[in-house]
């Protein structure tokens, strides 16, 4: 009749298509999150890079930006370049004060950006040099002086610090690619800096 109930065939057999149906959608949503995520991130680091620039040649100031590495709670994997900031320098009659320009920028927690020089020159000790929270004297929240960062500075004239006659470049990955990976793993967003003219770009598979 009309107001016969389920049997439990047919609701076994609705159960079952659904667990079909969740096991398909759940790698696919974690395919998308991460996508989504190294989106986020190369958005991230152009757009910090793009600031910077336009902030040195707006205010007519030298302007470092530095990358950070240090250790995340949420990575096992050790300290690793997760996060970016910006800092005006202003000369002064005591001589040159370092001021933050703005927020630290932290990537999204499936990412961060690799630590090879094959893979990110920009990176590379030897390009950008390396110092520690201590020598810097500046402080990060949760970290303290705990971490080490990799710096360049723009010029009022949009140009950098950077001594290379080739583009440099930074390349993010996701959290589970090693940073001991020299090969482009597939799924990855690489900015592109331009050390004559400080012009950013963002190159995406």
């Amino acid at each position: 009749g009309p107001d016969r109930g389920v049997s439990l065939i047919e609701l076994l057999t609705v159960m079952a298509i659904l667990g079909i149906v969740l096991a398909l959608a759940i790698p696919a949503a974690g395919q998308l999150m991460k996508a989504s995520g190294m989106a986020n991130a190369g958005d991230q680091v152009l757009a910090a890079l793009s600031t910077a620039r336009q902030t040195a040649m707006a205010r007519n100031r030298t302007v470092e930006v530095r990358f950070y590495k240090l250790t995340e709670a949420t990575d096992p994997a050790g300290a690793r370049f997760h996060a970016m900031q910006s800092f005006v320098l202003e000369p002064g009659p005591q001589g040159t004060t370092t001021n933050a320009a703005g927020r630290i920028v932290s990537l999204p927690s499936t990412t961060y950006l690799i630590d090879t020089p094959t893979l990110s020159s920009l990176l590379d000790a030897s390009v950008s040099g390396r110092q520690t929270g201590a020598t810097l004297a500046h402080a990060l929240p949760g970290v303290g002086l705990n971490y080490e960062a990799a710096a360049f500075r723009f010029f009022p004239d949009g140009s950098t610090s950077l001594t290379s006659t080739n583009p440099l470049f930074v390349t993010i990955v996701s959290a589970n690619t090693p940073d001991t990976t020299s090969d482009v793993p597939a799924n990855f967003a690489t900015v592109v800096v331009q050390p004559a003219n400080g012009k950013a770009k963002l190159h995406r598979p």
